[in-house]
Parts: C-alpha cells; structure tokens; sequence
C-alpha cells in the first residue's frame, strides 16, 4: 500500500477557490483540497491522484447544526398542524389523542420525505 507521507507531503489547499480558472494539466496529486470550488474550471487532464476531497470539518458541523433545527421545526409544525385541528374537532378535554395523532403525522411526513425524495 502506497503511504503518502513517504512519498510526497500533502499541500493544503482546503476551501480555496478555483472557480472559472483554467486548470488543464494540473496535478492535485496528494493534495487536501476539502472544501476547494473547482466550479467553472477547466479541469481537462488535471491529476487527483490520492488527493483527500470532501467536506472540512466546519462545513459537515454547520450541515448537522442546520439539519437539528430543521427537524425540531418539523417536528413542531407537525404537532401544530395535528393538535389545533383535532382540538376543535374533538373539543374534549383527553389531550393524548391529538398528541397521537400528531405523532401519526409526523412519521407519515418523514416517511414521505425519505421515500420520495
């Protein structure tokens, strides 16, 4: 197995930018390039042997932040759109039926969303 670290050091290039440049030949070899936008760029017979792509370590927290909001939001919406309806409907003081029916809700809606998206 090839170890990079004998071979040649690996150049950070994390989250630069390369957008609408011309890279023809270049050689990324080895070469960090996480969060690098290589959007618009003449990428023809450019090398990225070995190179470590991907997400840095900032982008993949902030994405796992935003999907935690997202799914509290979500989880509150759909109680709300199931409890006031059911409340007037019912118009009972027994509160679990609505929460029930929320939760119904709420896996139909994530359900939803996993299989048909």
């Amino acid at each position: 197995m090839l170890n990079h670290s004998f071979q040649q050091p690996r150049r950070n290039l994390c989250g630069r930018s390369f957008k609408n440049q011309d890279l023809t030949g270049a050689d990324f070899s080895f070469a960090d390039i996480r969060g690098a936008d290589f959007s618009g760029a003449n990428l023809t017979e450019t090398k990225f042997n070995y190179a470590l792509a991907g997400l840095t370590k900032f982008q993949v927290i902030r994405i796992f932040i935003l999907v935690v909001i997202l799914s509290i939001v979500a989880a509150m919406s759909v109680y709300v759109a199931g409890y006031i309806p059911i409340k007037f409907i019912l118009n009972q003081t027994n509160q679990s039926i609505p929460i029930y029916i929320s939760a119904v809700l709420l896996i139909v809606q994530e359900l939803h969303v996993v299989c048909f998206h």
